[in-house]
């Protein structure tokens, strides 16, 4: 099933919707959901991360998770993706879920012309070559439930950059960070949307 949200979503509304609807997909009752939204600004802290990499709110509210990963924002110009996926289907792990959710990211890039690659372990997330050097376009981190893999991955479509200036995301300097916007592809999440929809429908049956 696909969603999109096009009002931003409060981030702890989001959470407990999505823990409804993981039990739904765990007990056969849902298929599998891709959930397109966007959040109001926030700070969220993932099972690595540490209030310590926080360095300056600037008003946001910081947020603990279950997602993997460290800190991380989230805010206007970015979409979010949450894919709920059981995983017992065809055996899948969640480290297969995680490189499929890297290709499908790659694959979307590449239809808005850009150029990113998946890295799966230490900086997991999609990265491209910028005139400063390589930079962190997507954000990718997991919580399995009852057998379902839900959260997902955001890419940095046209968001306000410096917020990323108060923390370390994933644990990266700030000037590690880009968007679409700032590399001068795109700023419409329209066609970042229909990207994404292209890319998962060629990639999905594969699977």
């Amino acid at each position: 099933m696909w969603k999109v949200s096009h009002k931003p979503i409060d981030y702890a509304e989001a959470m407990a919707a999505m823990e409804r609807d993981v039990l739904r997909v765990a007990e056969g009752a849902s298929p599998p959901l891709v959930w397109l939204l966007t959040h109001p600004s926030v700070y969220t802290l993932g099972t690595s991360g540490s209030y310590e990499d926080v360095t300056d709110t600037r008003g946001v509210p910081v947020l603990k998770t279950g997602r993997g990963g460290q800190v991380t924002y989230h805010g206007p110009g970015q979409r979010v993706v949450y894919f709920l996926c059981p995983l017992r289907d065809k055996a899948r792990t969640l480290k297969d879920l995680l490189q499929f959710m890297g290709v499908w990211v790659v694959a979307t890039l590449k239809e808005l012309g850009l150029r990113a690659t998946f890295v799966g372990d230490q900086d997991v997330g999609v990265w491209c070559e910028t005139p400063q050097g390589q930079k962190k376009i997507a954000f990718i981190g997991l919580r399995v439930r009852q057998g379902v893999s839900y959260h997902g991955f955001s890419i940095n479509v046209c968001p306000d950059l410096s917020y990323f200036h108060g923390i370390r995301p994933c644990g990266l300097d700030k000037h590690q960070v880009t968007s679409l916007a700032a590399l001068e592809k795109i700023s419409k999440m329209t066609l970042v949307d229909k990207a994404l929809y292209a890319s998962f429908r060629h990639l999905w049956p594969s699977f």
